[in-house]
């Protein structure tokens, strides 16, 4: 991906946001010092129809941008997460059959939006098979990305008890 001059955007931060039939939860996503990214607390909980609440939650998630910890230990990583506790979700499988899930890149010019769609089991499908994959630019603002997001949940058929109006 590179801009009209050719140049390679700049990742500010990486946020994941899970969508389930009745909430919205955008977890703190942090790097660690291992190289890879652990979602954990602080956590935003809203309203999963709440435009104004999510570019809200979209905007801390933004500023607080991707902190440096310690990996966690094997054991911690075995512990069923906040967002499956907060989903009411026996395990990651289910955590997954439960939401949909959106990752929001933020560069320096341009905010990529991407979520997945369905496996045959009922998880988030194969990591190349976008049901939604667009760009807005950084100027178009966080208001631009949650419009996005919001209109694509109204245009999913695939989470039982998702309910999106208006």
């Amino acid at each position: 991906m590179t801009n009209n001059s050719g140049v390679m955007p700049q990742l500010r931060c990486w946020l994941g946001l899970y969508v389930s039939a009745d909430k919205a939860l955008l977890p703190t996503k942090y790097e660690t010092d291992a190289g890879f990214h652990y979602s954990s607390d602080p956590i935003h909980e809203f309203d999963n129809r709440d435009k104004t609440a999510l570019t809200i939650a979209l905007r801390e998630a933004m500023r607080v941008g991707n902190p440096v910890i310690p990996a966690p230990s094997r054991d911690e990583l075995k512990k069923r997460t906040a967002m499956e506790r907060l989903i009411n979700a026996k395990s990651w499988k289910d955590l997954e059959r439960k939401t949909i899930y959106f990752s929001i890149k933020c560069f320096d010019t341009e905010f990529r939006v991407v979520s997945w769609g369905r496996a045959p089991d009922g998880t988030w499908g194969p990591e190349k098979e976008h049901v939604l994959d667009t760009s807005v630019l950084k100027e178009e603002g966080v208001e631009a990305v949650a419009e996005i997001i919001i209109a694509h949940l109204k245009t999913r058929t695939d989470l039982p008890g998702l309910a999106m109006s208006g």
